[in-house]
């Protein structure tokens, strides 16, 4: 049993349809990304480290992230789960 929404092992609570973005800040976090088009993907995580992470394969990247960035990203991301 999960204890609340928040707790790092609950599932998500909602789906809602992104495009990366230099200036959108995610609201709410997102607990994961759904990724169409393998590719890198440039994210600000949950503790607000810019990464890159290359070789992103097709499927649902379960990351915790404020950001996703249009400039470095050369994946398609279709959505992200909170």
């Amino acid at each position: 049993m999960f204890s609340s929404p928040n707790d790092q092992s609950s599932p998500a609570i909602g789906v809602k349809l992104v495009s990366p973005s230099d200036t959108l800040i995610l609201d709410p976090q997102a607990r994961a990304i759904h990724v169409t088009a393998a590719g890198a993907i440039r994210i600000t995580d949950a503790r607000q480290n810019d990464v890159t992470v290359p070789d992103v394969p097709v499927g649902i990247w379960p990351v915790r992230a404020s950001q996703i960035w249009a400039t470095g990203t050369t994946a398609t991301v279709s959505a992200i789960y909170y």
